[in-house]
């Protein structure tokens, strides 16, 4: 079995995503996009709250050990760069 089969559909969509630091400024330039977890977990919620819900889940995450990925837009890019590179 493979380990994503024994995920939940809430681990899966906390591992496969990231979400981006960064503030308002780049909640305005991702125009929201930036909270990708919270967009994954939460499809159908409305951009502008969005930010709302990821002090949520970021506590959600902690309290049950979970990891919740973060990292600056220019990391971001490195690491898809990397892995495009591989």
């Amino acid at each position: 079995m493979d380990e994503s089969e024994k995920l939940s559909w809430m681990e899966l969509q906390m591992r496969t995503s990231r979400s981006l630091k960064g503030g308002l400024f780049v909640h305005w330039f991702y125009g929201g996009l930036n909270t990708q977890i919270e967009h994954h977990l939460f499809p159908k919620a409305p951009r502008f709250n969005l930010l709302k819900v990821q002090k949520m889940t970021r506590d959600f995450a902690r309290k049950h050990n979970m990891k919740y990925f973060e990292t600056t837009p220019f990391e971001a890019y490195m690491q898809i760069n990397q892995v495009l590179k591989s």
